[in-house]
């Protein structure tokens, strides 16, 4: 059994511990998801936590659990990513735990269920009968806040043609931040076409796919590569 506290690297041994837990006066049963689950949830997330940062926080993830679904939340300020999931369990909680902590420890586990339950922001992990891991988290609350865009639109775009696109262009952006224009890829939308261009000065990068996209008009947005 390990235990893993938020705010430092060293490990020590526990007892371990089975059964309900509990958030305030409520109690709440385990919540159960399969290994592979979990494991390709974080791997989508944790591309944007950074290494060195001055707010703690975003050396974070917030994890989501609910009846049906766990749902994983990073951030790095600029971009924002929510993964979901299927999971068994009753209740609800949320909590923010060190994202590479997490990954490290599940990604080691065996395949098949885990057992989650959390108590006092401290998320206790479960692997058959042999493996006990607690790790320290942090109030869901710190946590920022995912964006809420009112006034969205939704568009469906292959993802060879997203993959194709950002191949095309990434290699052409600037790398350094003194022309922050130039460090992003400019992402056109037209009712006919989409494409995207970066340039730093000296080579150019553009991808353009013809199609039919559900927007009245044009739109133009410089996204991080």
């Amino acid at each position: 059994a390990a235990y893993i506290p938020a705010h430092s690297s060293s490990v020590g041994a526990i007892a371990p511990g089975r059964g309900l837990f509990s958030i305030g006066k409520e109690k709440v049963m385990p919540f159960v998801v399969e290994k592979k689950v979990l494991f390709d949830m974080l791997k989508k997330t944790i591309g944007i936590i950074q290494t060195k940062s001055s707010l703690q926080i975003l050396s974070n993830l917030k994890l989501s659990l609910s009846p049906e679904t766990i749902e994983t939340t990073t951030t790095d300020l600029d971009n924002y990513i929510k993964v979901s999931g299927e999971i068994k369990g009753d209740g609800e909680v949320e909590l923010a735990v060190n994202a590479r902590k997490l990954f490290e420890v599940v990604r080691e586990l065996s395949e098949g269920p885990l057992t989650l339950s959390v108590d006092e922001n401290v998320i206790t992990i479960e692997s058959g009968d042999s493996f006990v891991c607690k790790i320290a988290g942090m109030d869901a609350n710190e946590f920022p806040q995912f964006p809420d865009i009112s006034d969205k639109k939704q568009i469906d775009v292959s993802l060879s043609a997203l993959n194709d696109m950002i191949r095309k262009t990434t290699f052409a952006v600037a790398k350094d931040d003194a022309r922050p224009a130039l460090a992003g890829v400019l992402w056109e939308i037209n009712a006919d076409k989409t494409g995207m261009v970066a340039t730093e000065g000296h080579k150019l990068g553009s991808c353009f796919y013809a199609g039919e996209f559900n927007v009245d008009s044009k739109i133009r947005s410089i996204v991080p590569p």
